[in-house]
């Protein structure tokens, strides 16, 4: 009689995730992150005989650097471990993981945490022993190492490139174009002429937004990031005034040098312009905040019972007067009697305390003197704006008579952004 022999069983089942990662995005069909991962399910192909069993999911960070852990895929690789449904990461190399040895660390410790074994199709050697951690560790740090280098010698390039004057990166400012080769400006001659017809007008004292105005109605229309022709404004006109490019300048982080570029306008030219725009904000901007929008509405608060103030407004003799005032209900609890202020009063100090810091209650730290320039640059509209976007909270105390400001801790970046917007020039290390 035959007997059939005894099953064996199977292998235990391994899911084996792959990770991938390529610094920049590519466009064509077969992307570094494809072949990447091709050859790591190609590896786990290998070792099905041992219960390797690829996860289809894809983890593709396409166009992520190595610097930190806040990569998409990243976060849902390791999601997906801390819910138990993987077993194994399998990756090409260690630099796709990370560039960083004590992200490694952090890597390495979730995985064991959860169980999860890791694999490096490039090289056998990495195992959980001593010496497959000692490997890993040395592998880990050439890689910060050599991803270290680069950068510094990125550096050391622009900075030389700076100091002869030529530009590096950024995107091109209306006027002038990039010369395919050199990558240096070269003078639009149409565009030119216009800028040059902006600082005429601004010397001549006009306003950025009647600058825009005309230009809009003469149809000189400008290009968007897009490459497509749109609007002047006020924002920009201000960009144009303000860029010392067109004088033959190259921008250096905050600072400026001396570009090899031609120049468009003479320096007698750019600082009238400058002194029209700089004299009408300081002899006008308190008379105008009477007739702006209220823009401390949702930031102002009554410092007796720290509720928002609300807006108010009084008619004399054919005149609006515009006020803050404390006229909250909330909690059943009456407003406070005879807590008001003066629109024109409050944002005037408000704004100048931004602008020059006269009271002295902010430190005189770097990043608030880049943001009084940036603010000193930008119209009252945008002003406007900004103010309950890099302020937390203004609060009146009616009965001492004060006015305390907090501000926002990344006020700095919020107005770079706003003033340097598409132009803002990006001297980011680049991976490659």
């Amino acid at each position: 009689m035959n007997i059939d022999p005894q099953p064996r069983p199977l292998p235990y089942l391994c899911r084996s995730a792959v990770y991938t990662r390529a610094s920049r995005h590519s466009k064509s069909v077969y992307s570094s992150c494809e072949a990447q991962r091709f050859i790591c399910a190609d590896f786990i192909g290998e070792h099905q005989r041992h219960g390797w069993s690829l996860v289809e999911t894809p983890y593709d960070d396409n166009g992520e650097s190595g610097e930190s852990l806040e990569r998409p895929a990243l976060q849902r690789l390791i999601a997906d471990i801390e819910k138990k449904s993987i077993d194994r990461v399998v990756i090409y190399k260690v630099d796709r993981l990370t560039r960083r040895l004590r992200d490694l660390h952090t890597l390495l410790n979730i995985f064991d945490t959860h169980g999860v074994s890791f694999s490096v199709v490039t090289d056998f050697n990495y195992g959980d022993d001593a010496i497959g951690r000692l490997m890993l560790n040395v592998v880990g740090a050439a890689a910060e190492f050599e991803h270290d280098m680069i950068k510094e010698r990125l550096a050391d390039a622009r900075a030389y490139l700076k100091s002869k004057g030529r530009r590096v990166a950024g995107r091109v400012p209306f006027g002038y174009q990039a010369d395919p080769a050199t990558r240096q400006l070269e003078i639009v001659d149409l565009e030119a002429e216009i800028i040059q017809q902006f600082f005429e007008f601004a010397a001549a004292g006009q306003t950025p937004r009647q600058i825009a105005v005309f230009a809009n109605e003469e149809g000189l229309n400008r290009k968007s990031a897009t490459g497509r022709l749109a609007d002047w404004t006020e924002r920009h006109v201000l960009k144009i005034l303000s860029n010392p490019t067109y004088v033959g300048f190259i921008h250096n982080g905050e600072s400026v040098l001396p570009g090899c570029h031609e120049a468009v306008v003479s320096p007698e030219m750019f600082n009238q312009a400058r002194a029209q725009i700089q004299s009408r904000r300081s002899s006008d901007q308190k008379q105008d905040f009477g007739k702006r929008k209220m823009p401390l509405r949702g930031v102002l608060y009554c410092g007796r019972c720290e509720r928002a103030m609300g807006t108010d407004t009084s008619h004399y003799k054919n005149r609006i007067y515009n006020y803050y005032r404390c006229r909250s209900t909330a909690g059943g609890v009456p407003p406070c009697q005879n807590v008001s202020l003066s629109k024109g009063d409050i944002e005037y100090f408000v704004y100048s305390h931004v602008g020059r810091g006269s009271d002295g209650s902010y430190p005189q730290s770097q990043p608030l003197v880049e943001l009084r320039a940036l603010w000193n640059q930008v119209g009252s509209l945008i002003q406007d704006e900004l103010i309950p976007i890099i302020f937390e909270k203004i609060v009146y105390d009616p009965d001492e008579e004060t006015v305390t400001t907090t501000m926002r801790c990344d006020a700095l970046e919020i107005m770079k952004n706003v003033y340097y917007g598409e132009d803002r020039e990006d001297d980011s290390n680049s991976e490659e």
